[in-house]
């Protein structure tokens, strides 16, 4: 294949933080903060079967908070504006790392995972009413036994209206499931296996379009002590899976230790058995990776270090091997920036419309003078050639 060069980038806001406005009048806590706008983070995004985009998020005051709910925006002309935020999911808890796909079918699936991390440690006097109102019976329903639970959500009309009924999902991470072209769904993630006492890298499976799911195989990567709890756990974390061809899979992984390299596993047997990860000695975290059609594979991911940027990098024999030598830059931000989490959706071919965060950290020096409609989740359209 012939090597794909990044011709012109241009950059957008999707959903701005806007500004004190948006806070709501009970934050009060906030305004003493000197936060001056709401936080969205940890974008996903689909086309619809009727060619529209959209891209979701979580919307929230800070980077951990009680208030994060899903929220989702469309544009109907590729990417260039996008409608206000419309709320799919809002619990008496933390709800964020939304994901969105579309299914073969049309069916769009909305993912993400509820947290409780919020209300572990010194909690927040402001945050005490809500801690209350939550039994504990209740917080682990909504957010699962060891503080984190994925869920689904499915809309047959192109994400207008979302069906009433939410399903729990085995594991939750940034990105969210995969749609294969048998119609099946694969995900993979951190999954407290009991029986092994360990968090595994699950790789889990669904045939019924997200109702339920089965544990099909574990990605191999290593384990450690986990600092906070001392448990064994997988080194794998936040990852994203595609299909290279039928059955083939290749899934690109986050991890916890240092040099956080990201980490490559391949499948041959749709999912059931995966190579060992294996690092590929390109910082950054997490990964999401796109095929192209020209059949060129294109993974972006954000570098957290100064100075803070999202890049990309391809690969021209399905992730076998990846272009080191030439990683571009999408986007840098000169302050600092609580940020990354880019997904992509090839727009036209070679056209990609690359979404991401980028939330100013409000004690910052400077950032009283900051355009916070500059701000949110943002994106940047790449012409390749």
């Amino acid at each position: 294949m012939t090597k794909v060069e990044v011709h012109e980038m241009t950059h957008g806001v999707v959903i701005p933080c806007g500004d004190e406005n948006r806070i709501p009048a009970a934050a009060a806590w906030a305004r003493e903060e000197g936060i001056r706008g709401m936080h969205y983070g940890w974008p996903g995004m689909t086309r619809t079967q009727a060619g529209d985009l959209l891209v979701g998020a979580s919307q929230r005051l800070i980077h951990v908070d009680p208030f994060g709910r899903v929220v989702v925006v469309r544009s109907t002309d590729d990417g260039h504006t996008w409608s206000a935020p419309e709320v799919v999911f809002d619990s008496l808890t933390d709800d964020r790392d939304v994901a969105l796909n579309t299914l073969p079918d049309g069916t769009v699936v909305a993912s993400w995972f509820s947290s409780s991390a919020w209300a572990k440690g010194n909690v927040r006097p402001a945050w005490k009413p809500m801690l209350d109102r939550l039994t504990p019976d209740t917080l682990r329903a909504l957010a699962g036994y060891h503080g984190t639970r994925g869920w689904l959500r499915r809309s047959t009309d192109g994400g207008r209206t979302w069906d009433r009924r939410v399903y729990p999902m085995l594991v939750g991470p940034h990105a969210g499931p995969t749609p294969l072209a048998n119609g099946d769904l694969i995900y993979c993630g951190p999954y407290r296996d009991d029986v092994k006492d360990k968090v595994i890298s699950a790789a889990t499976l669904s045939t019924d379009f997200g109702r339920t799911w089965q544990i099909i195989g574990e990605v191999p990567g290593g384990f450690a002590a986990d600092p906070e709890t001392g448990a064994m756990r997988t080194n794998l974390n936040e990852n994203h899976v595609i299909e290279t061809a039928p059955g083939r899979l290749l899934g690109a992984f986050r991890v916890y230790d240092e040099p956080r390299n990201i980490h490559l596993s391949h499948s041959a047997d749709g999912g059931r058995t995966w190579t060992p990860a294996r690092e590929l000695g390109v910082y950054g975290f997490p990964p999401y990776l796109l095929r192209l059609q020209s059949g060129v594979i294109l993974c972006v991911c954000a570098d957290r270090r100064e100075p803070r940027t999202v890049r990309a990098l391809f690969s021209y024999d399905d992730g076998v091997t990846w272009d080191t030598d030439n990683i571009h830059t999408l986007r840098q931000f000169e302050f600092m920036a609580d940020m990354g989490y880019p997904v992509a959706v090839e727009i036209s071919p070679g056209e990609v419309l690359c979404v991401y965060y980028a939330v100013p950290k409000h004690r910052e020096p400077g950032y009283d003078q900051l355009d916070m409609n500059q701000w949110g989740i943002l994106s940047t359209r790449l012409r390749l050639g």
